[in-house]
């Protein structure tokens, strides 16, 4: 008796033609049961050569990336269509299957609605390609590639499009282009012709039930995600992946949304200056039923910076433990000597049960304001101006409350307001409320943080910011919210790295090369709206949006040869979320639209613009430029091989000072302008 984990080891005897999946077709009229057997017939009795390959990859991203390439260089495609074999040792199997074999499915002619297709994509047979994936305890990828195809001609039009071809597909329908648009985009192939490259209507209205578009404005129905969801698996795919957490890959299936970003910088602040004061603030964003958890560090110089915040749909106990965690395995624990909270004590519990505890846990005053505001229709009486006045009283009175320095004073009046309170069945909703919600005054009581002084004008700041670039009250669509928080973190890093010279240098520097990038990728733009674009990108067909916010620059931190600064435009793209320079995308539109118009002067107040003609002198005097500057570097590079010959200490200091005052000299236009406007938001 053989075992049953021996059984596809053994040979099985080949059939009759029909018997069996896999046929041979050179006449023996006969079928094989494996994909091996074939193989081995066909290049034993028919002497056919087949192509094995042996390859070994250290993860399944790599295997993943190969596979993709594989197949579009190829023409073909690869589908897993069998279990998965677990082995006791922690190893699995997997075998990928040419995208050709399998079973027709045919249809009675008399319950036809229209003519079938000439061609099928099945060949009602099995193909000899195969991929078989062995993979290890640790992670690691063994492959063995059969790469000959046998049965049939390898034909593109047999491939199905790529799940990164249908993911930006669907972003340009969201984005509202036209089905032609769509299909004109993509019929001028660059290079080899892609699958793409035959997109046609079927293929669209596929892809709309596939991510449950309405392309009658655009939009998805249930929620605005597919951008969200391109620009998330862009991040996974970068260096340093500024998504902490990410839940719904399983788009658009999964009814549970929630993702957490924190990017390098924001990592590093965090570690920084996290020992000061943390600030946890928790937004409702009433038009989209999402809530946005954002964490503040505030240093000792009263600035704010956010270091992490989190979208999601579903807020219960342990969604907090899971920011905080994640948090913490991206930088360790943090231990602030101050932490500010909503007014809910869930939000220091969940925050010890992680972090650990906290010597001073305070109430956020902004929020606890707009929280007792709130809550002070509970105070119902039988007239309108009786309700009215005793709401004022209330409100007063907690005002009062907040503001009163001595211990003993705030005990006696509070202590009074609550026996006024509970006499009068008109407070009795608003009083359960209060004493629920407010039981511990240490928590916001001004009497009780003598020694520890909240930023109260940083707090307010803080919430007012926020809710400027979110504009939560006016906007419904949930990913133009989404990036209007990229946006608002990109600002907030480049206002904090702007305070040292070297980092002024380093946008100037990215800025131009992002131009000279920009000038050398494929890229084609479309004109959506007034100040929205869609730019592709040919060679990945991934799509992205800019949108213009400022007319002229606001800061120094400019492109030299576009002459706009990092606040005039966003994009959707990662790299201007983690690059904190303009990207490629943003040069690409100023250069495609904005070519001819750049701005007079370097005031930030100045609105007049002219218009540059490019003549024969001025690309004399950009020559000009450019041979200073190749001069200006040839004799630095003398320079520096000379100094280390030099011997003599009074030399050395002369050299090292006159370097000094050529560096000053370099920086000096950065040191004018100055990072004053960007402290006050001016480039909202």
């Amino acid at each position: 008796m053989v075992h049953a984990l021996d059984v596809e080891r053994i040979d099985i005897l080949p059939g009759d033609f029909d018997t069996y999946h896999y046929k041979c077709l050179e006449g023996c009229s006969i079928s094989f049961k494996y994909n091996r057997e074939l193989r081995r017939h066909l290049s034993v009795k028919h002497e056919i050569n087949i192509i094995e390959l042996n390859l070994d990859f250290p993860n399944t991203t790599e295997f993943k990336k190969w596979l993709h390439n594989e197949e579009t260089e190829n023409y073909v495609q690869y589908v897993h269509l069998t279990a998965t074999k677990r082995r006791s040792t922690g190893a699995e199997t997997y075998y990928y299957e040419c995208s050709r074999t399998g079973k027709r499915s045919y249809v009675d002619d008399t319950a036809r609605k229209r003519r079938a297709r000439k061609c099928v994509s099945k060949l009602n047979r099995g193909c000899t390609s195969q991929i078989i994936v062995n993979k290890s305890h640790d992670g690691t990828l063994s492959v063995n590639y059969f790469k000959t195809h046998y049965g049939h001609e390898v034909d593109l039009e047999h491939v199905k499009l790529s799940k990164q071809d249908r993911c930006s597909i669907a972003s340009k329908l969201l984005l509202g282009l036209p089905v032609s648009s769509v299909l004109h985009s993509v019929k001028n192939p660059s290079g080899s012709l892609k699958r793409i490259n035959l997109l046609g209507r079927k293929d669209i209205v596929n892809i709309r039930k596939s991510f449950n578009i309405d392309l009658k404005d655009g939009k998805i129905v249930n929620i605005d995600q597919i951008n969200v969801s391109q620009f998330l698996t862009e991040c996974n795919a970068s260096e340093h992946n500024p998504v902490i957490y990410w839940s719904f890959q399983e788009f658009p299936k999964s009814d549970e949304l929630s993702f957490a970003l924190m990017t390098k910088y924001q990592s590093d602040m965090l570690k920084e200056i996290g020992n000061n004061t943390v600030v946890l603030t928790s937004t409702t964003l009433n038009n989209c039923d999402f809530e946005l958890i954002t964490l503040f560090v505030i240093g000792k110089s009263w600035e704010s910076f956010p270091v992490a915040c989190m979208f999601t749909n579903k807020v219960n106990d342990g969604t907090y433990n899971l920011f905080f965690t994640k948090i913490k395995d991206r930088v360790g624990a943090i231990t602030p000597a101050v932490l500010i909270t909503n007014c809910d004590q869930m939000y220091y519990e969940a925050w010890k049960s992680v972090m650990g505890e906290v010597p001073c846990n305070y109430y956020n005053p902004v929020q606890m304001e707009i929280d007792w505001k709130l809550n002070l229709n509970r105070i119902v009486c039988n007239e309108t101006d009786v309700t009215r006045v005793k709401r004022k009283w209330v409100y007063d009175s907690l005002k009062i409350f907040q503001s009163i320095g001595d211990e003993t004073e705030f005990v006696e009046n509070l202590d009074d307001t609550m026996k006024v309170l509970s006499k009068d069945d008109d407070f009795k909703h608003f009083l359960e409320y209060f004493t629920r919600s407010f039981s511990d005054p240490k928590k916001w009581a001004c009497c009780y943080r003598t020694g520890a002084d909240l930023p109260l004008k940083q707090l307010e700041v803080i919430n007012d910011v926020l809710r400027q670039y979110l504009n939560e009250d006016l906007e419904t669509r949930f990913d133009v919210i989404f990036h209007s928080l990229i946006r608002f973190i990109r600002d907030e890093t480049v206002n904090s790295m702007l305070k040292t010279k070297t980092n002024r240098a380093f946008f100037l520097s990215e800025n131009d090369a992002r131009h000279v990038l920009a000038m050398e990728k494929r890229l084609s733009g479309v004109h959506l709206s007034e100040n929205v674009w869609s730019v592709t990108e040919v060679e990945s067909g991934s799509a992205h949006i800019v949108q213009k916010y400022l007319e002229k620059k606001c800061c120094n931190l400019i492109c030299t040869t576009c002459l706009i600064c990092l606040h005039c435009f966003s994009c959707s793209c990662v790299d201007f979320f983690t690059g904190n320079a303009m990207c490629v995308h943003v040069h690409y539109i100023w250069v495609t639209y904005f070519k001819s118009t750049v701005q007079v002067s370097d005031d930030v107040s100045c609105d007049e613009e002219i218009v540059i003609k490019i003549d024969e002198e001025g690309e004399e005097c950009d020559d000009h430029v450019e041979v200073l500057r190749n001069a200006i570097a040839g004799r630095t590079a003398v320079l520096n091989s000379n100094v280390a010959n030099i011997e003599n200490v009074g030399t050395l200091r002369l050299i090292l000072e006159s370097v000094n005052q050529l560096c000053d000299l370099a920086q000096i236009e950065n040191e004018e302008q100055g990072t004053e406007h960007l402290n006050d938001h001016e480039y909202l």
